[in-house]
């Protein structure tokens, strides 16, 4: 009962972002854990109650003592010289309470004190109650959740046939998260140099120079550009926090049926976020084990924390992005008899700012996929720490997406159609919950570069925006006629995604 309450209490707090459905591994997960709590205890202490009593707090540790100590000690203790390198210290330190419930559950199990049958029933009650309580609590909520409407028209049918299958190109789409553009990257962060689409360009990329953001939140603006259009909001979102209509939108994307109604394989990278990690792929490149509520309570807990040796969520982010990096050009090269749509988002050089120009960062760094406000204070330090922080990790990515797509055309088994994208710019002005106080543009400010097979850009307007970008491509190369969609930019707040407030073009 204890790691279950557990898991409701953490599913409470990002109810918001994730469907009933993600429970169910956290759960699994919570009650495997419990049960070989129980049975290690069982066996030292050869007495049930013993067992039940100890494991109740074994359990507390693992799942909440734990992640707060473990954190202390390995990003708040500025460790000495000889030891700051030693990446197990702080593994080992925070397991000191674990252990030593493990040894006092030994010596207990050999008194057998009366006291622990006398507790162990008006705990399980207490328990009980307390489980009780957090799924009425969430049955609740679920009753409050608004539903999933539609918030996007249906696509018209093409209106000429589809090419035929071994004609149509192989399409690469790679969404940097929070890649700003040129310009922003100029006037905020002091760059002289261009240090993607520099690269791009010598590679016969072209770059949209003004191209712009049409939302300011990640699962607003893919929702867009998946479902070729903007949504239409019903009044009764207005005023929520929920995301997951639009979660559900990009997990069953109007681009993604239609791609592969047209013929196309999916493929998709898991990205580590619930959103983006299932598109409806036909191929899954690395696939996570667990989804992200369960993910963030196994890497966090103590048992989680000996198992990965203290390398944490954050490894796992890493590892996450180089796979896209290593894996992208041997997936192109693989003749197929289908087309592919490719499909990965980079969360990066979007915060947590796990790597400098030259790759991860040797020292601990806390993950927190968190920005702007959340992030970065209003004073001047705050930002100009972020902003180094910031572009350090976008020269890493910068790099390593140029020196992937330079191996792109000459390993593609078919036409090649390359589109990189941000989905939104970085966030060192940004104040969630005030337009007025945000640095707008900052956040609005996006790198948009296109590769296509025949190098033919005349068509591809200078201000093209993410809502367009499939629209364009599919007018193109299959079929469709799509009319260009005006280009429009909302503001919205943390707490009110769906109260879109119009920006005007800059002047």
């Amino acid at each position: 009962m204890t790691g279950a309450l557990l898991v409701l209490m953490a599913y409470t707090q990002s109810f918001h972002f994730m469907p009933p459905s993600a429970l169910w591994q956290p759960l699994g997960l919570a009650l495997a854990v419990a049960l070989g709590f129980w049975c290690l205890l069982v066996a030292l202490t050869r007495s049930p109650a013993v067992a039940g009593v100890l494991s109740v707090l074994l359990l507390l540790f693992n799942h909440a003592l734990h992640p707060l100590l473990f954190g202390w000690l390995q990003y708040g203790v500025h460790w000495p010289a000889p030891l700051n390198d030693c990446r197990l210290l702080p593994v080992l330190l925070a397991s000191l309470p674990g252990v030593a419930l493990l040894v006092w559950s030994f010596r207990l199990g050999r008194r057998r004190p009366v006291w622990c049958n006398a507790l162990l029933r008006p705990l399980c009650l207490f328990l009980a109650a307390n489980l009780l309580f957090a799924a009425a609590r969430l049955a609740v909520l679920e009753w409050q959740r608004p539903r999933a409407d539609t918030l996007f028209a249906p696509l018209a049918a093409p209106s000429s046939p589809t090419p035929p299958s071994s004609s149509l190109p192989t399409i690469v789409h790679l969404v940097l998260d929070g890649f700003a553009s040129d310009e922003i990257l100029a006037t905020r962060y002091g760059t002289d140099t261009a240090p993607l689409s520099g690269p791009l360009k010598e590679l016969g990329f072209h770059i949209v120079p003004k191209a712009r953001s049409n939302y300011m939140q990640t699962a607003l603006s893919l929702s867009s550009t998946l479902n070729l259009d903007y949504a239409t909001i019903p009044p009764h979102l207005l005023d929520t926090y929920d995301r997951t209509p639009l979660l559900k939108h990009i997990q069953s994307s109007r681009a993604v049926e239609w791609l592969r109604a047209a013929g196309y394989e999916i493929v998709n990278f898991p990205s580590g976020y619930d959103f983006t990690d299932k598109i409806g792929a036909d191929i899954c490149i690395a696939p996570r084990i667990f989804n992200e509520l369960a993910a963030n309570q196994w890497e966090r807990s103590w048992i989680g924390t000996l198992a990965g040796g203290g390398r944490g969520e954050g490894a796992n982010h890493v590892r996450r992005i180089m796979t896209v990096f290593r894996e992208l050009p041997g997936l192109c090269a693989r003749p197929t008899a289908r087309p592919r749509y490719i499909f990965a988002h980079v969360v990066a050089p979007h915060p947590p700012f796990l790597f400098d120009e030259h790759g991860p960062r040797r020292e601990p760094v806390a993950f927190d996929l968190m920005d702007g406000s959340h992030r970065v204070g209003p004073d001047v330090a705050d930002q100009a720490a972020y902003r180094a922080a910031y572009l350090a990790q976008l020269r890493y990515i910068a790099s390593s997406t140029a020196t992937t797509v330079r191996q792109l055309p000459a390993t593609s088994s078919r036409p090649l159609v390359i589109l990189l994208q941000g989905d939104h710019g970085p966030g060192s002005g940004l104040r969630w919950e005030s337009r007025e106080a945000s640095d707008v543009e900052e956040r609005l400010g996006i790198l948009c570069a296109l590769r296509f097979p025949d190098g033919d850009y005349a068509a591809v307007p200078d201000d093209l925006s993410p809502v367009n970008l499939l629209r364009l491509v599919f007018n193109r190369y299959l079929g469709t006629s799509y009319p260009m969609l005006p280009n429009h930019s909302f503001f919205t707040r943390w707490r009110a995604p769906y109260r879109l407030e119009p920006i005007p073009p800059p002047r």
